[in-house]
């Protein structure tokens, strides 16, 4: 039978087992990251078209958001990015931004970014027939197959 004391010991031990590996959590979140120049097509395409001031649907929102605060870009940064649009409310940005990135509303996780079968559905893909997309299911992965295809490249030029 587990006692108040036995319980506060296992959750002591299991507090100090996670912040002796959180250093290793962290820099696995680290290196998912993407650089911009990583970007899939479509977002990189989105990008373009929020920076200019042109207006994006709701799906392309919805992804363009939930792509960039899954790539650990900040609330205050993406409300910039929208600030150029001519449907621009700073208030009501940040608050959609603050709900997809969980911070208000029941949720505590960002919501996922749409997968591409749906992006393809709704005509936000732009690339479909990008060597990398074809391989992904989801834009969050993108990056990490094109650094992976960078890296095979930059070990075959060494071994010549």
């Amino acid at each position: 039978m587990l006692t108040s004391d036995s319980c506060k010991e296992n959750c002591d031990c299991e507090k100090k087992e996670f912040i002796e590996k959180m250093p290793e959590v962290e820099e696995y979140d680290q290196v998912i990251k993407a650089q911009e120049s990583e970007y899939p097509p479509c977002i990189t395409y989105l990008m373009k078209r929020a920076t200019k001031g042109e207006h994006l649907s709701h799906t392309e929102r919805f992804t363009f958001v939930t792509y960039l605060l899954h790539q650990g870009v900040s609330v205050d940064s993406i409300v910039l990015i929208f600030s150029h649009v001519s449907d621009f409310k700073e208030s009501k940005t940040r608050y959609q931004v603050e709900n997809l990135a969980g911070m208000t509303g029941g949720r505590t996780q960002p919501y996922t970014t749409y997968n591409c079968d749906t992006l393809q559905t709704h005509g936000v893909c732009k690339n479909p027939t990008d060597p990398i997309c074809r391989k992904i299911r989801n834009p969050l992965t993108y990056h990490l197959r094109k650094q992976k295809i960078n890296q095979k490249r930059i070990d075959l030029e060494n071994l010549k």
